[in-house]
Protein backbone atom coordinates (compact mmCIF):
# COMPACT_ATOMS: atom_id res chain seq x y z
CA UNK A 1 0.00 0.00 0.00
CA UNK A 2 1.26 3.43 -0.85
CA UNK A 3 -0.23 6.66 0.48
CA UNK A 4 0.97 10.07 -0.60
CA UNK A 5 0.40 13.06 1.66
CA UNK A 6 0.39 16.75 0.78
CA UNK A 7 0.68 19.15 3.72
CA UNK A 8 -0.11 22.84 4.00
CA UNK A 9 2.60 24.51 6.05
CA UNK A 10 2.06 27.83 7.79
CA UNK A 11 4.13 30.60 9.32
CA UNK A 12 2.47 29.51 12.57
CA UNK A 13 4.07 26.35 13.97
CA UNK A 14 0.86 25.50 15.83
CA UNK A 15 -1.15 25.66 12.59
CA UNK A 16 1.48 23.57 10.81
CA UNK A 17 1.38 20.95 13.58
CA UNK A 18 -2.42 20.86 13.46
CA UNK A 19 -2.29 20.35 9.67
CA UNK A 20 0.31 17.60 10.06
CA UNK A 21 -1.77 15.86 12.75
CA UNK A 22 -4.94 16.06 10.67
CA UNK A 23 -3.17 14.64 7.61
CA UNK A 24 -1.55 11.83 9.58
CA UNK A 25 -4.85 10.91 11.24
CA UNK A 26 -6.59 10.81 7.86
CA UNK A 27 -3.74 8.68 6.48
CA UNK A 28 -3.95 6.37 9.50
CA UNK A 29 -7.70 5.93 8.94
CA UNK A 30 -7.16 5.06 5.26
CA UNK A 31 -4.42 2.55 6.09
CA UNK A 32 -6.46 1.00 8.93
CA UNK A 33 -9.50 0.61 6.64
CA UNK A 34 -7.31 -1.21 4.12
CA UNK A 35 -5.74 -3.41 6.82
CA UNK A 36 -9.15 -4.39 8.22
CA UNK A 37 -10.57 -5.14 4.77
CA UNK A 38 -7.51 -7.26 4.03
CA UNK A 39 -8.40 -9.45 7.04
CA UNK A 40 -12.04 -9.93 5.94
CA UNK A 41 -13.24 -13.12 4.25
CA UNK A 42 -14.35 -13.38 0.64
CA UNK A 43 -17.89 -14.30 1.71
CA UNK A 44 -17.58 -18.04 1.23
CA UNK A 45 -19.37 -20.29 3.72
CA UNK A 46 -17.28 -21.20 6.77
CA UNK A 47 -17.41 -24.09 9.20
CA UNK A 48 -17.11 -23.62 12.95
CA UNK A 49 -17.39 -26.52 15.39
CA UNK A 50 -18.89 -28.69 12.67
CA UNK A 51 -21.61 -26.17 11.76
CA UNK A 52 -21.71 -24.33 8.45
CA UNK A 53 -22.23 -20.59 8.64
CA UNK A 54 -23.14 -18.40 5.69
CA UNK A 55 -22.57 -14.72 5.24
CA UNK A 56 -25.39 -12.25 5.71
CA UNK A 57 -23.48 -10.05 3.30
CA UNK A 58 -21.25 -7.12 4.07
CA UNK A 59 -22.60 -5.18 7.02
CA UNK A 60 -21.23 -1.74 7.99
CA UNK A 61 -19.79 -1.18 11.45
CA UNK A 62 -17.85 1.71 12.99
CA UNK A 63 -14.51 0.93 14.62
CA UNK A 64 -12.39 3.15 16.84
CA UNK A 65 -8.73 3.54 15.86
CA UNK A 66 -5.92 5.71 17.25
CA UNK A 67 -6.47 7.95 14.19
CA UNK A 68 -10.24 8.32 14.41
CA UNK A 69 -13.36 6.34 13.61
CA UNK A 70 -13.57 4.23 10.44
CA UNK A 71 -16.64 2.50 9.04
CA UNK A 72 -15.99 -0.85 7.42
CA UNK A 73 -18.35 -3.07 5.46
CA UNK A 74 -17.36 -6.57 6.52
CA UNK A 75 -18.83 -10.05 6.17
CA UNK A 76 -20.99 -11.16 9.08
CA UNK A 77 -21.89 -14.85 9.37
CA UNK A 78 -24.80 -16.58 11.03
CA UNK A 79 -26.22 -20.05 11.47
CA UNK A 80 -29.94 -20.19 10.79
CA UNK A 81 -31.31 -17.90 13.51
CA UNK A 82 -28.24 -18.15 15.76
CA UNK A 83 -25.63 -15.67 16.95
CA UNK A 84 -23.66 -13.72 14.37
CA UNK A 85 -19.90 -14.07 13.90
CA UNK A 86 -17.46 -11.72 12.17
CA UNK A 87 -14.17 -13.43 11.21
CA UNK A 88 -12.56 -10.05 10.45
CA UNK A 89 -13.06 -8.95 14.05
CA UNK A 90 -11.41 -12.11 15.34
CA UNK A 91 -8.52 -11.96 12.87
CA UNK A 92 -7.83 -8.30 13.64
CA UNK A 93 -8.34 -8.79 17.41
CA UNK A 94 -11.04 -6.15 17.66
CA UNK A 95 -12.07 -5.53 21.28
CA UNK A 96 -15.73 -4.46 21.28
CA UNK A 97 -15.34 -1.80 18.55
CA UNK A 98 -11.69 -0.83 19.02
CA UNK A 99 -8.60 -1.90 17.14
CA UNK A 100 -5.84 -3.43 19.30
CA UNK A 101 -3.73 -0.27 19.50
CA UNK A 102 -6.77 1.87 20.31
CA UNK A 103 -7.85 -0.66 22.97
CA UNK A 104 -4.39 -0.61 24.49
CA UNK A 105 -4.41 3.19 24.60
CA UNK A 106 -7.89 3.22 26.14
CA UNK A 107 -6.95 0.72 28.81
CA UNK A 108 -3.80 2.62 29.66
CA UNK A 109 -5.71 5.90 29.76
CA UNK A 110 -8.38 4.58 32.13
CA UNK A 111 -5.90 2.78 34.35
CA UNK A 112 -7.79 -0.52 34.03
CA UNK A 113 -4.78 -2.53 33.06
CA UNK A 114 -4.15 -5.17 35.71
CA UNK A 115 -5.03 -8.71 34.79
CA UNK A 116 -6.05 -10.77 37.84
CA UNK A 117 -3.17 -13.22 37.42
CA UNK A 118 -0.62 -10.39 37.24
CA UNK A 119 -1.98 -8.10 39.94
CA UNK A 120 -0.57 -10.09 42.85
CA UNK A 121 2.91 -10.06 41.34
CA UNK A 122 2.90 -6.34 40.60
CA UNK A 123 3.30 -5.03 44.14
CA UNK A 124 6.30 -2.77 44.38
CA UNK A 125 6.92 -2.94 40.62
CA UNK A 126 5.66 -1.05 37.64
CA UNK A 127 2.44 -2.15 35.99
CA UNK A 128 2.34 -5.24 33.79
CA UNK A 129 2.44 -4.80 30.04
CA UNK A 130 -0.93 -4.37 28.43
CA UNK A 131 -0.35 -7.43 26.22
CA UNK A 132 -0.88 -9.62 29.29
CA UNK A 133 -4.36 -8.14 29.65
CA UNK A 134 -5.41 -7.95 26.00
CA UNK A 135 -3.97 -11.24 24.79
CA UNK A 136 -4.17 -13.75 27.65
CA UNK A 137 -2.91 -17.18 26.70
CA UNK A 138 -1.15 -15.98 23.56
CA UNK A 139 2.58 -15.79 22.95
CA UNK A 140 2.32 -12.12 23.91
CA UNK A 141 0.89 -12.86 27.34
CA UNK A 142 2.68 -12.99 30.64
CA UNK A 143 3.49 -10.46 33.29
CA UNK A 144 6.11 -8.22 31.78
CA UNK A 145 7.26 -5.24 33.78
CA UNK A 146 8.71 -2.16 32.14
Amino acid sequence: MKIEVTLDLSRSMLTSEENIQQSLNHTGCLATEAALQYLDTDGSAIEIAGEVMRTKGKQPKAYQTPYGEVVIKRHVYQRSGGKTYCPMERESRIIITSTPLESEAGVLETGLWFSPRCATRSRGKQSPSISSVLYPGSQRSGCQYH
